[in-house]
């Protein structure tokens, strides 16, 4: 069966790649397998913009949606192999890339991929209100940390900005940084903060958008202990 038909989470064997699609064998994630579909991304609903643009596009966002799973214990030897939509699909409203993680390892995968993630690390994209990080990383990989031990950072709101052009690096560093006032004063209340906290953002990525930080962001709050 084509890829396209089993759904972020399910399992395979039997990977073919051809010129006309990925082929798999739908197989427990529970018995030895080759592979699992790590994700779908929706591109942009355009006027289908061809092969090869499609295909660039589904590229990036596999790459951003599927970056996760390099915390897998087998990241090192996962290949990410991806199935955009064709002119068909497209035109009928289906635009979601499938992406797909094939294992080039040693023998086969035993277990679905979420049972072999390291929990104690994040990426930004990944990160939720109340996760505290020891010090941030600028690489991108968070260490996550029990709010109760001495941290840095904690994120106070994850949240999607509105809006269709991009308002420039000023416009968009000005609209960031009353957002995040306004959530530090919701998160502290009549309570003044700290002398030494300090309210910053951070923007996500945004896939086929050359700025890369458009459409949405989160804050944290920034401690020095």
């Amino acid at each position: 069966m084509t890829v396209t038909a089993i759904r972020p989470g399910e399992c395979f064997s039997d990977f073919e790649e051809t010129r006309t699609g990925l082929y798999v064998r739908r197989s427990s994630c529970t018995t030895p397998h080759q592979g699992e579909v790590g994700a779908e991304g929706e591109l942009p609903d355009i006027p289908y913009p061809g092969e090869r643009e499609t295909a660039d596009r589904a590229w990036t966002v596999c790459r951003e949606r599927t970056e996760f799973l390099e915390r897998s214990r087998y990241g090192s030897d996962l290949k990410l192999h991806v199935a955009p939509p064709d002119e068909d699909a497209w035109k009928d409203g289906r635009r979601s890339a499938t992406c797909v993680m094939v294992y080039k390892g040693s023998g086969l995968l035993p277990s679905p991929l979420a049972q072999t993630m390291d929990t104690k690390s994040r990426y930004e994209s990944e990160l939720s209100p109340g996760d505290c990080v020891k010090k941030w990383n600028y690489d991108g990989v968070q260490p996550i940390i029990a709010c109760t031990e001495e941290h840095e950072f904690e994120v106070l709101a994850v949240y999607t900005m509105q809006g269709g052009k991009y308002p420039g690096d000023k416009g968009m560093e000005k609209k960031v940084t009353k957002d995040c006032l306004k959530f530090a004063r919701e998160a502290w209340g009549r309570t003044r903060p700290p002398i030494s906290t300090s309210p910053t953002w951070s923007p996500t990525r945004t896939a086929g958008n050359p700025r890369g930080a458009w459409a949405s962001a989160w804050s944290r709050a920034v401690t020095d202990l």
